[in-house]
């Protein structure tokens, strides 16, 4: 009877579902990490180029929606004509990259 009432109070402790939740997190950062750090290695430099133009577009864009946030319209306005011109330069550069299809 003793048994009986010690497996019916018998919980596994909180720590070791913490640490299985650790152990499962840590792995998938893990493969996420790699999957990226892999995608990285192979991207090709032309690749890399229209990337890296992408993200300061994406950044120009991010610092005009908080210039507006903060009541600036004047910087939001200059970040949007510098995102508009970066855009023009992603587009540009990526044209240059596909032979046959952009003429000057």
């Amino acid at each position: 009877m003793a048994e009986a009432h010690a497996i019916q109070h018998y919980s596994p402790p909180k720590r070791v579902g913490k640490l299985i939740a650790l152990a499962v997190a840590v792995l998938l950062l893990i493969g996420v990490v790699g999957i990226v750090v892999d995608h990285l290695m192979t991207e090709s430099p032309p690749e890399r180029a229209e990337r890296e133009c992408i993200d300061k577009y994406n950044g120009l864009v991010r610092q005009a929606k908080a210039d507006l946030t903060n009541g600036d319209r004047t910087g939001a306005i200059n970040s949007l004509v510098a995102a508009k011109a970066q855009l023009h330069q992603c587009q540009v550069a990526s044209a240059n990259s596909v032979s046959g299809i952009y003429h000057h």
